[in-house]
This record gives structure tokens, sequence and C-alpha cells, in this order.
């Protein structure tokens, strides 16, 4: 017996979404006293923004799992000694991300982003969780100016679902085909040209409408490379269909591109964890090769197993596509 009771009053602990709560009564002399154990009627009601959720709990745990974040208060009524005590804790709950780097974080180098706006930094001991290799989305390759034509910072991530397989640049229906549009060429020997990949098929539509060629850019069968990216929500393990970067993909400049390959030992690395593969083969650019052996039909091409700085293939022969993302 602890005497006179001056006051009950209650705290909390949480592990994840399970909340357990606790009693300590004050007496009216002497020390607070911890009576969780000696209580003998609990019950407790969930509310949010001064209305009841209708949540109820008959114990001093309560799982809130099913609750967005934000700030709650949990009323409680306890019996002890046969005498009935009330009162409330104010429970803030947080978002868990997939990364522990939250979404208003600055993305780095390295970083593995998820499709709720996190990342984990990578490390050669890094392992991921299922929920985290289901909600992989791409690989932080490079940060800075290199890839930007107006001296600008970009964040370039790289999808993790690669189309392993050659696509065309176009066909050779294709208004663009065999067409010297200098305004989407790039010269890897001393990087001169177009390098923000971004904008690279709005510059082929512009340069159609300016020469009075019928513009057939929005002909996704004319441009297979370029909007295998643009669709890249389509893509099963891309996991961005319904998140907030579902869009923005592209078919990378050969400046972007050339970031991916100097990352491609740990991309590689973080492809295989999700159930990807990024081959040791050529992977296509969207700009037009400019260069020793350049003609119209010529684009960027970088062969991951064979590196050359005046690689190219014939547009209606492409490569492979790796869709790339400004974050």
């Amino acid at each position: 017996d602890i005497g006179d009771i001056y006051s009950v009053t209650f705290a909390e602990t949480h592990s994840s979404d399970v909340y357990t709560f606790t009693a300590t009564a004050t007496p009216t002399s002497g020390t607070p006293v911890d009576i969780t154990s000696e209580i003998t009627s609990w019950s407790m009601k969930l509310f949010y923004m001064n209305a009841d959720t209708g949540a109820s709990w008959s114990t001093n745990s309560a799982n809130l799992s099913s609750y967005s974040a934000g700030t709650y208060i949990m009323k409680i009524t306890v019996v002890y000694s046969g005498v009935t005590y009330s009162g409330e804790v104010s429970i803030t709950k947080s978002i868990a991300y997939l990364g522990s780097k939250a979404p208003d974080e600055t993305l780095a180098v390295d970083d593995i982003v998820f499709n709720d706006g996190s990342a984990e930094p990578y490390t050669n001991t890094l392992t991921l969780t299922s929920d985290q290799i289901n909600g992989a989305i791409a690989y932080i390759v490079y940060v800075g100016t290199d890839c930007s034509d107006d001296s600008s910072s970009r964040i370039i991530g790289a999808g993790l679902a690669p189309q392993n397989t050659a696509m065309p640049w176009c066909t050779s229906s294709a208004g663009a085909y065999n067409k010297n549009i200098s305004e989407i060429r790039l010269n890897r020997q001393n990087y001169t040209g177009k390098k923000d990949g971004s904008n690279i098929l709005t510059k082929i539509s512009e340069y159609l409408d300016s020469n009075g060629i019928s513009n057939d850019t929005d002909t996704a069968a004319n441009y297979p490379a370029f909007y295998y990216a643009i669709n890249y929500k389509n893509q099963a393990q891309s996991h961005v269909s319904g998140s907030a970067y579902e869009s923005g993909w592209y078919l990378p400049s050969g400046m972007e591109l050339d970031k991916v390959y100097q990352k491609k030992t740990n991309l590689s690395a973080v492809m295989t964890m999700c159930g990807t593969e990024l081959l040791n083969r050529g992977y296509l650019a969207a700009n037009l090769y400019d260069g020793i052996g350049a003609n119209n039909k010529t684009v960027v091409t970088i062969y991951f197993n064979t590196y050359t700085n005046d690689s190219y293939e014939t547009c209606t022969t492409g490569s492979r596509v790796l869709p790339v993302r400004q974050f």
C-alpha cells in the first residue's frame, strides 16, 4: 500500500508501431511508484485532431500500424485499488521509411533510392530486405554539372530494370531517320555537344517541325528505345508505377550513360540484389554520334565490356536500354 494517491500519470514507449503504456502513482507523501502491473482494468481510446477514431483497447498495448503519420491522443482510464483514474498521452507517429535517409535529405552518389522517396547509401556489405527490394527504383550515379547544358547541378539516377534486348534508336520509317540533327550530337572524345538527355526527343521534334518533316515523335513504334525509357513505369521491376517517380524517365545522353558506366560495379551489385541484371554489353544513348566514322545514322553506344570513347551503333540496330532520371 503506497498510501493516499495524489495523482496517476501515464507514459508510453513503442517499438515500431506497437505502443505500450505505463501508469505511475504519486502519493501525497513519498516518491512516485510504477503501478502498471497492479492495474485491474485498462480502457484506452484513440483520438486524432480531437475526434474519436473509434479505436479502443482493453489492455495497455496498442498496435497503430494501420494509422498514418501524425499526432494522436490516447485517452486512458484505469482502475487501481478499486479507484478509477483517467489521463491522456500524446503520441507522435512517424513514417517508417524504406531507407535510412528521409525523402527531404539530399541524395548523394551511391544512394539507392526507394519509391517512398527515402534512400539507403550503398556499401559492399549492404543487404536489402524484401520490402526494400520491392521498393528500390534507382541508383544515384552522378551529382554535379557534367551532365548539364546550362551548368546547373543535376542528380542523376539509373533505373534498376534495364531492357537487355537490343532496341532501335529509331526505325527506318521514322522522321528522324538519316537526318543531320546537329542539336543532339555528342562527341565523347572531347565531350562537346548535347549532355542532358532529358529533352533530346523534344529536340528531335523541334527539328522535324522546323524542317517541314512530318513530326512522328509521339509514335512510340518509331522510336522504341526512347519510349521504353518514357514508359519505364510499365516495367514490373521498375517499382515506380503509382509512386511520385513514375514519370520523368528518359533515354540517357552519352554523358549520362558514361556516368552510369563509371558506377557499373556497384550498380551491378545492386541490380543483382534486386533480381535484375546489368550486362557487360552495349547500352544505347540518346545522342547522334559525332566523331570519327559519324554519319546521320550513327548513335552513341557505350560498351560496358570494351569501353572506348568513340563507340556507336546504327540507329536502326540500336542496343540495350538503361533508363535514367533526374532526382
